[in-house]
């Protein structure tokens, strides 16, 4: 785990005051995981998809046209919560601690802070000024069309030991995705994508953000998020060059604690 320390001039006298019992005690972590599932498919649901033989207009993909839908998750962050420092300040603290975290997205395409010397070099695209970064596990290659049901536990795709806290949000940085396809598809301009090949696909450059009301305690555990296969296919976008475009449509799956 990765987290820069900034403390704004305007609340050095405020964190002082704030942390000074707890200056020298080391910051509480907590062992966490992030999951991903997908959402559960009912018995109506399954049968549309096998009613589902052809295409309401060009260039649609459906659910039973899909065989895989493979994505590189590069990068995992989660973002700290709010405080009533904030009133103050307009940035967030994360819970007691005298960390400061300023606001905006993890992900920026511009990033230069594998030159700013915090660590080892991230991914390009990593900035890791504002969040928490919960570490990639198994290569975090995966397919999202055959995920756990949401019914079920999820796949594992990080792990870390970060702050006990409250958090907001989780970020993911998805690349290198290509869909695999069972029928071939016409696309709006005539062309066919071809089934049984690898097509490339084109998501958000600046990562996909999941709001998430998230407690972790100082037992830790484990952070859910439900892929909808459906509505990111609904959505599907075909360019003219064969390229098939999609914003994943992520939402958290809320449990106790978590």
């Amino acid at each position: 785990m990765r987290i820069r320390q900034l403390v704004a001039p305007a609340l050095v006298a405020l964190a002082t005051s704030a942390c000074k019992d707890s200056a020298s005690a080391p910051l509480a972590l907590a062992p966490t995981t992030l999951s991903l599932v997908q959402t559960a498919t009912t018995a109506a649901t399954m049968a549309f998809a096998v009613a589902d033989t052809f295409q309401a207009r060009p260039g649609q993909i459906s659910r039973s046209l899909v065989d895989s839908l493979m994505v590189s998750v590069r990068a995992v962050a989660i973002r700290p919560a709010l405080t009533h420092y904030d009133s103050l300040v307009g940035d967030s603290l994360l819970g007691d601690s005298c960390l400061r975290f300023r606001h905006g997205g993890p992900f920026d395409p511009d990033s230069a802070w594998a030159h700013r010397g915090f660590g080892p070099p991230a991914p390009a695209g990593l900035d890791l000024e504002d969040w928490v970064v919960v570490e990639v596990v198994s290569g975090g290659r995966i397919d999202l069309m055959h995920l756990p049901t949401e019914l079920a536990d999820g796949l594992v795709i990080a792990a870390d030991s970060i702050p006990a806290g409250s958090y907001t949000g989780v970020a993911l940085l998805l690349d290198s995705a290509t869909i695999w396809l069972n029928t071939p598809v016409v696309t709006p301009f005539g062309d066919s994508l071809a089934a049984n090949t690898a097509i490339p696909v084109e998501l958000p450059r600046m990562g996909v953000f999941v709001p998430a009301d998230v407690t972790v305690t100082g037992g830790g555990g484990d952070v859910t998020i439900v892929f909808d296969p459906a509505v990111t296919l609904d959505a599907a976008m075909i360019t003219p060059s064969g390229y098939v475009i999609l914003a994943p449509a992520f939402r958290h799956r809320a449990r106790a604690g978590f």
